[in-house]
């Protein structure tokens, strides 16, 4: 399960780069057109991982989400509700605390991923 959301994120974001870039040069991160580049590659690699070699995987998506948790939380603090566009241009509702408890259940399911 916790595969196919990375996959289906990465897909959204490989589908719009240059949407992907602006919604990440809105989060304020440096760099945006780069890691639009980069970001989908890391969450197609990590749904693999979850597949083939499910402890590496669970690992590499619980240090993505918690990545990518701790700065919607920086951003939800400083009163920004911009949406994250976690899913691309298919997620651009306002950002809110239900992100962070999305995230939160698949950073559990990666921990499963990881202890089993």
């Amino acid at each position: 399960m916790l595969a196919m959301v990375f996959a289906i994120a990465s897909l959204a974001k490989f589908r719009s780069p240059a949407s992907t870039k602006d919604d990440l040069n809105d989060l304020g991160l440096p760099k945006p057109k780069m890691l639009a580049r980069i970001l989908p590659i890391a969450e197609l690699v990590t749904a693999a991982l979850l597949i083939v070699y499910p402890v590496v995987g669970g690992v590499t998506a619980v240090a993505l989400i918690a990545t990518f948790t701790t700065l919607l939380l920086g951003k939800l603090r400083s009163g920004q509700t911009k949406g994250c566009a976690c899913f691309g241009s298919w997620s651009k509702e306002n950002l809110s605390y239900w992100d962070i408890s999305r995230n939160v259940v698949l950073a559990i399911l990666g921990g499963v991923a990881v202890f089993g």
